[in-house]
């Protein structure tokens, strides 16, 4: 079972104090996979969230230039890309 930011025992901290704790959680879990690795991870998000995770990751391949998703909410749930398509 997944935890999303904003359930779980963080659910009374402000927004932002959970979005690193939550980018924490992934964090740890991917030192666990990539430990001893070198590989370089590359980054996937909406812009405004890549510079939050960035302040937790501890892993030293992660590259400067990351993709970034653009669409909107809506955009999303109507494109061929959205949730149930």
């Amino acid at each position: 079972m997944a935890i999303m930011p904003g359930q779980g025992e963080d659910s009374t901290a402000a927004p932002k104090e959970q979005l690193l704790r939550y980018f924490q959680r992934i964090n740890r879990g991917l030192q666990s996979v990539l430990r001893g690795e070198r590989a370089p991870l590359v980054l996937a998000g909406v812009e405004h969230l890549l510079p939050i995770y960035r302040k937790v990751n501890t892993y030293a391949h992660v590259l400067d230039q990351g993709v970034v998703e653009t669409l909107t909410g809506w955009e999303w749930r109507h494109s061929t890309r959205g949730p149930g398509r």
